[in-house]
C-alpha cells in the first residue's frame, strides 16, 4: 500500500491550508439559478411565437367623419343616461294561449326623461342629424 498525497491537501506555501479551485468551476448561486432555468426551458416544449399582422397605413381613401357628424362625449353620456332610465321591456306569457307578449314598463319619471331626450334631439344638427343616427344605432325606438 502506497500512500499518495495530493497537492491540494498539503499546504504548499506557508499560511495556505485551504484547497484551491479555479474560478470557473465554482458554482455561484446566480450560475446555479441560470442552470436550473436552462434545464427547465429545455424540458418544456417550445411554443410557436405568434406575431400580430402588420398594421395597415391609413390611406386617403379611408373614411373620415365630417366634423358635424361627431357627437360630443358629454352629449353621448347624457343620452346613455336618459335611454338607460326611461323604462324596461318585460315579456309576459299568456297561460291560456302560450303566446309571449313584450310590454314596455316606464319608470315613474319617464315623462321627464323623455323631455330630456326631446331637448337633445332639438339640439341635433339640421343636416347631418348625428344624435338621431346614434340613437338609431342603439335601437332605442323599435
Amino acid at each position: 500500500m502506497s500512500s499518495t498525497r495530493t497537492a491540494a491537501a498539503v499546504p504548499s506555501r506557508a499560511g495556505e491550508g485551504q484547497q484551491r479551485s479555479s474560478p470557473t468551476s465554482v458554482a455561484s448561486p446566480m450560475n446555479a439559478g441560470q442552470q436550473q432555468q436552462q434545464q427547465q426551458q429545455q424540458q418544456q416544449p417550445t411554443k410557436p411565437k405568434v406575431t400580430p399582422p402588420p398594421r395597415r397605413a391609413k390611406s386617403s381613401s379611408s373614411k373620415k367623419q365630417h366634423p358635424e357628424m361627431v357627437v360630443d362625449k358629454r352629449i353621448v353620456d347624457e343620452l346613455l343616461l336618459v335611454c338607460g332610465v326611461i323604462g324596461s321591456n318585460t315579456t309576459t306569457v299568456d297561460e291560456a294561449t302560450g303566446q309571449a307578449t313584450e310590454k314596455f314598463v316606464p319608470v315613474t319619471d319617464c315623462l321627464n326623461w323623455l323631455q330630456d331626450l326631446q331637448r337633445a334631439l332639438r339640439r341635433d344638427h339640421e343636416t347631418y342629424r348625428p344624435i338621431s343616427l346614434l340613437l338609431g344605432q342603439w335601437r332605442i325606438v323599435s
